[in-house]
């Protein structure tokens, strides 16, 4: 089982080294995230990002995505607080990366999920999709208010996995 409270610790100080403001971090239960198709139809509709790699209809549909999301153990959600979107996003995604990749070693399945469609990459050239790149939360269908966020509260959040 993850260490949550050293772990936190880990993610803040990690935000703090990328330049990042952290609102909070919040430990779920995937089995009670709410799950809402009309989250990945905010993705269809009104979203530039429509039809990349990592964003519908290129990545699983709802069904999959609530098997996905409830075949983990634990979570954490992370809400992010950005100054500078477009920036602030890039780095939150590229942090978000690192922490799985710290994970992989004792959780092999850990998976992060990106505030927005995936920008790691300055110009998206199709070729880094399958190392880089993640879906975002709406993208896989979970509905933000699971955290206790509104969209129109300003906040981002990024997600964490772990079996």
């Amino acid at each position: 089982m993850l260490e949550k409270s050293y772990f936190k610790k880990s993610i803040e100080k990690k935000a703090e080294e990328f330049g990042l403001k952290i609102e909070s971090i919040i430990e779920f239960d995937p089995q009670n995230v709410k799950m809402d198709l009309r989250s990945r139809w905010k993705c269809k509709f009104g979203c530039e990002y429509y039809g990349r790699a990592s964003c519908p209809p290129n990545v699983p549909e709802f069904d999959e995505c609530v098997r996905f999301v409830r075949s983990y153990k634990q979570g954490l959600a992370i809400i992010f607080r950005f100054e500078d979107y477009m920036e602030d996003k890039r780095r939150a995604q590229k942090l978000l990366l690192e922490v799985e990749n710290e994970l992989i070693s004792d959780f092999p399945f850990a998976f992060s999920v990106f505030p927005g469609g995936c920008d790691v990459c300055e110009e998206c050239n199709g070729k880094n999709c399958k190392k880089l790149a993640r879906p975002s939360v709406s993208a896989m269908c979970i509905d933000i208010t699971s955290f206790g966020v509104n969209w129109k509260d300003g906040y981002s959040v990024g997600l964490i996995l772990i079996d």
